[in-house]
């Protein structure tokens, strides 16, 4: 943050005093991506003092982040697994629905409990387009439930631990 404010940079200075503790992570891991060391160095001295009580799980984070070689500093980098949740389900060839909210789409093949699926992007209408079989997946049904779940992995799955973490040692 003193780097952006010694150069002369208020608009800089001025982004940076409004962001949280995250939001202070993700400009230090993207400076540190651009190899500015120093306003990496001088967010994550800025996110230290804003929250000293989690400075240790942030540095901790950080170079664990780092470390894994996390290129994206706030984009995904790795693509979206989700698992089955529910006994059978099928995919369908379009994503589409008669008037009763019935799926009516040509059926095309069946997923069972536990597989995992790869997916194009994120839901559209409650509808998840499978990458590697084609087709479309509905997350949730009006007449069962659930249908699927997302896979926590890459940088998110950390960043649960992390907050997994923070909630037990909160419970202590």
């Amino acid at each position: 943050m003193a780097t952006a404010s010694s150069e002369g940079d208020d608009d800089e200075y001025e982004k940076l005093a409004r962001l949280d503790i995250a939001g202070l992570e993700e400009t230090a891991l993207r400076a540190h991506k651009e190899g500015r060391q120093q306003d990496a160095d001088g967010h994550y001295t800025a996110a230290l003092k804003l929250d000293p009580a989690n400075g240790l799980l942030l540095a901790g984070r950080a170079a664990v982040r780092i470390a894994l070689g996390e290129p994206h500093a706030g984009r995904a980098p790795w693509v979206p697994v989700w698992r089955v949740v529910f006994k059978r389900i099928a995919v369908r060839k379009d994503p589409t629905l008669d008037a009763s909210g019935d799926p009516n789409g040509k059926m095309i093949q069946c997923l069972r409990y536990n597989q995992t699926i790869r997916v194009d992007g994120e839901p559209v209408d409650g509808w998840l387009k499978l990458l590697d079989r084609g087709g479309y997946c509905m997350i949730e049904s009006p007449k069962v439930g659930r249908l699927l779940e997302r896979v926590v992995e890459g940088p998110e799955a950390l960043s649960q631990a992390l907050r997994d973490s923070e909630r037990a040692i909160a419970l202590q």
